[in-house]
């Protein structure tokens, strides 16, 4: 954290961090960590621009650096990959004694996902 020896981030610093810690610090304001902590944290503006003004420059650029727009998938899903409840389905009746966690495992689907259409 600092070119000197003296002044280095420590285990003590983390344990100190996190016992502080507070889920309502989440939405602790921007100046207010700026006024606690001495850090600055800039809000990014888009180089002051307005969102759309910005979004219609990026897009104006994409559409000169791709003018087909081949990098877009027009056709939505590729066929034949499946649904989740698919290979959730086909997964339990290849291995009717398996547990949640193995589909995880062999699947790679979330475990919300298979808790969804595990039944």
């Amino acid at each position: 954290m600092s070119y000197e020896d003296t002044n280095r981030f420590t285990e003590d610093d983390i344990e100190a961090a996190i016992g502080i810690y507070n889920d309502s610090y989440c939405t602790f304001p921007r100046d207010d960590i700026g006024k606690v902590t001495g850090l600055q944290m800039p809000v990014n503006k888009r180089n002051y621009r307005k969102r759309a003004v910005h979004l219609g420059r990026a897009r104006a650029v994409q559409q000169f650096d791709d003018p087909e727009g081949s990098w877009r998938n027009k056709n939505g899903r590729p066929k034949g990959s499946g649904t989740a409840k698919d290979k959730v389905k086909q997964f339990r009746s290849d291995y009717p004694e398996a547990s949640k966690a193995e589909c995880n495992r062999v699947t790679g689907l979330d475990p919300k996902t298979i808790r969804k259409w595990w039944d």
